[in-house]
């Protein structure tokens, strides 16, 4: 049985995700990638969400949990890249 709320949330994941793509591919920062790529694992987490109470349950249910595990080492990573990034010359 679905829940409504699964739902909600990935309706509303799709256009974030879509403007967080927008967004990266405005930035010439190092991390923006990574932070899509995160972007990504959290949108296929919420999809695997729904898609465990429609069939195989069990497989959904590990892809689901596999997919936010990646989404906080990819947000890791990126926090990482962003702190360590050095600055160019020119500016201050």
């Amino acid at each position: 049985m679905f829940q409504e709320s699964e739902i909600i949330c990935l309706i509303v994941a799709v256009p974030l995700s879509v403007a967080t793509l927008v967004m990266c591919r405005r930035t010439d920062a190092p991390y923006a990638r990574v932070v899509l790529l995160a972007v990504v694992f959290a949108l296929g987490a919420a999809t695997f969400t729904v898609l465990e109470d429609v069939i195989w349950g069990p497989v959904f249910n590990a892809l689901e949990h596999v997919c936010y595990a990646l989404t906080g080492l990819s947000l890791a990573w990126g926090c990482w890249l962003a702190v360590g990034v050095e600055p160019q010359q020119g500016d201050t």
